[in-house]
């Protein structure tokens, strides 16, 4: 339904749910297995090159679509030279200013946080389909948060919640990034969201 300022409008079917697995929880994630992975090479990053590589971590995050083998993750905007007069046994941790992650290893950074929204959904459909007049009806599942820019995590969502009728999702085009403030708060509070 579209309101008079012609943005439509979401009524809540069943009460908002906090599903701690967005964005920051990924980030975790991410960080934890980058340290663990670093460590086993015996590299502590310099202030510049964590700078570096979180830009390029959110940058893959953001965009990820589980298309390629491996991912670059860079440490530095250039590939190391070696320094003048440094003896020919200088060695670079990252000569080529980055390191690669497997597909496999970032799909396991997201896997938790797409199971947790999927197991959510599921019982907040199931809950609302029981006790509807009409449980066939359409119902629209609105992805927001960081996390819905995320092609990935949407196409994955949508695909394990394929065997459950009659379901819509849209992604607003412009993802609010703070779905638990513009979102679940506004929908707990007013009965509804709108976009």
């Amino acid at each position: 339904m579209a309101s008079e300022d012609g943005r439509n409008e979401y009524h809540a079917s069943t009460a908002a749910v906090c599903i701690t697995g967005g964005s920051t929880i990924i980030d975790e994630r991410w960080w934890t297995f980058a340290i663990a992975l670093l460590s086993k090479k015996n590299v502590a990053l310099r202030n510049y090159q964590r700078e570096k590589l979180s830009s390029s971590w959110q940058s893959i995050k953001n965009t990820y679509l589980a298309d390629q083998a491996a991912y670059k993750l860079f440490t530095s905007t250039a590939p190391l030279v070696q320094p003048p007069g440094q003896s020919s046994s200088f060695k670079a941790l990252f000569p080529e200013g980055y390191f690669t992650v497997s597909r496999d290893d970032i799909n396991k950074l997201f896997e938790p946080s797409i199971a947790q929204t999927v197991q959510q959904a599921t019982e907040m459909i199931n809950s609302i389909r029981d006790s509807s007049e009409r449980p066939t009806e359409n119902l629209t599942i609105v992805l927001t948060g960081g996390l819905s820019k995320n092609k990935y995590l949407c196409e994955q969502i949508k695909l394990r919640l394929k065997d459950m009728n009659a379901l819509v999702f849209e992604r607003p085009p412009h993802p609010c990034t703070k779905a638990v403030a513009d979102g679940a708060v506004i929908a707990t509070v007013d009965g509804f969201v709108s976009r």
